[in-house]
């Protein structure tokens, strides 16, 4: 009888292990997967990007001004697009702090900044010009850190 509960014990100890190792496993592929899907999303933001890059490099501004105008005004709501879907936690952190890196570049900085005087009257770009206007005052800070995250969405 001793015998058998022994046996008993281990296979329960045994049995314990082999789900907690299960467990484990499970948890690293939703993970896994979880990280595979915010690299989709980014993927979207990416194609995006190049179709709206794409017509603005493509359009004049002297002979269509209106397309331009619009065209310009999709390519800041792309970038406030981006600073919100970091701050729900949809993109890759890694993938993220490279495009938030994009943001300090001073070129970049100096044309969002004159596209949003242009173009951006009628967009609410507030995560936008919270990056923009951290990075004037303070200077360069990394995505975990930018004021933008703490903006609330409405």
């Amino acid at each position: 009888m001793e015998l058998a509960q022994e046996l008993a014990s281990w296979a329960t100890a045994a049995g314990a292990v082999i789900a907690a190792i299960g467990l484990l496993l499970t948890a690293r592929q939703l993970k896994i997967q979880n990280r595979q899907h915010r690299l989709e999303l980014g993927g979207l933001y990416i194609n995006r990007f190049w179709s709206v890059d794409d017509k603005l490099t493509m359009a004049d501004p002297a002979s269509e001004p209106e397309r331009y105008k619009r065209l310009k005004r999709r390519y800041l709501k792309l970038c406030e697009d981006e600073f919100d879907a970091a701050r729900l936690g949809w993109l890759d952190p890694q993938q993220w702090a490279v495009w938030h890196s994009e943001y300090l570049r001073a070129s970049l900085r100096a044309e969002l900044e004159s596209a949003i005087r242009d173009h951006g009257d009628a967009l609410d770009l507030r995560s936008l010009k919270a990056c923009l206007a951290q990075t004037a005052s303070v200077g360069p800070h990394d995505a975990q850190t930018c004021s933008a995250l703490a903006v609330r969405l409405s």
